[in-house]
């Protein structure tokens, strides 16, 4: 009778926390070049057991690497806004590491930004309803492209201002992810103070998941990341994105390189 009981009990156990398993939504990752340098990076997103979700993201290289990590939640139907409630900013170099916070108070519309070790730094920035954070902009992106808009303009808390970044759709392209060539909608930042350019690929048979990221600064330095493999959850459009007619759910494109 004891055994049977204590069976149960660890059954009762396991299915808890299956039910309050966080799903991963997606996973992309990309490899390319930073200045010369050969980089790699992935982005996952994840539905937490609370409701709420995470953005993580982690770009390295053989001597630095930067992670981000986005927690949000999404407001309430038809739109269901993103709504970033911290992001944590972490820099390593050689072994050196540099810290960044911003709390997200919706209480009172203010960010608090906080570094590390400086607490002179701190600073708050006054907050108004859409306001991103600085990894979420290209989810954002996104679900806008998913949702057939044109107007692609977003404002972000940075640590030291409020930026705000503006593309427009370019037209259609093919990009390859391995050996398959896919389609995708390329768009361009638009720019009015600077001559940066920026240039996103995104594919809708992969969920519109950014299939390259092209980027040059003004002194001719350059990033480029290309995915290499993706895979996402079938709950990925019935929980965060708006899901097309024509969307099939899971989707899997394995490396085809040596991880």
């Amino acid at each position: 009778m004891l055994k049977t009981a204590q069976l149960l009990i660890a059954c009762l156990a396991l299915l808890a926390c299956m039910c309050n398993a966080e799903t991963i939504l997606f996973t992309a990752k990309y490899k390319g070049k930073h200045s010369g340098l050969s980089i790699t990076s992935t982005r996952e997103l994840t539905q937490k057991d609370d409701g709420s979700y995470e953005f993580f993201s982690k770009v390295k290289s053989t001597f630095a690497s930067i992670e981000e990590t986005s927690i949000f939640t999404l407001g309430d139907e038809p739109q269901r806004i993103m709504i970033p409630q911290s992001y944590q900013y972490e820099r390593r170099i050689l072994g050196a590491s540099t810290k960044e916070w911003i709390n997200f108070d919706w209480v009172n519309f203010v960010a608090h930004y906080e570094r590390k070790g400086k607490p002179e730094k701190s600073r708050e920035h006054k907050l108004v309803i859409g306001m991103l954070d600085v990894p979420l902009y290209q989810l954002q992106l996104q679900r806008d492209l998913i949702a057939g808009k044109t107007s692609l303009y977003y404002a972000f808390v940075k640590p030291h201002k409020i930026k705000s970044l503006a593309f427009k759709v370019e037209g259609e392209d093919t990009i390859n992810v391995g050996n398959k060539a896919y389609k995708a909608i390329k768009v361009a930042r638009i720019n009015t103070e600077d001559d940066k350019e920026t240039f996103v690929w995104l594919i809708p048979e992969l969920n519109y998941q950014i299939g390259k990221i092209v980027h040059v600064e003004e002194d001719g330095s350059s990033y480029r990341i290309d995915l290499t493999s993706y895979q996402s959850s079938e709950k990925l459009f019935d929980n965060f994105y708006k899901r097309p007619q024509n969307n099939t759910g899971h989707t899997t494109i394995e490396s085809p390189f040596n991880e």
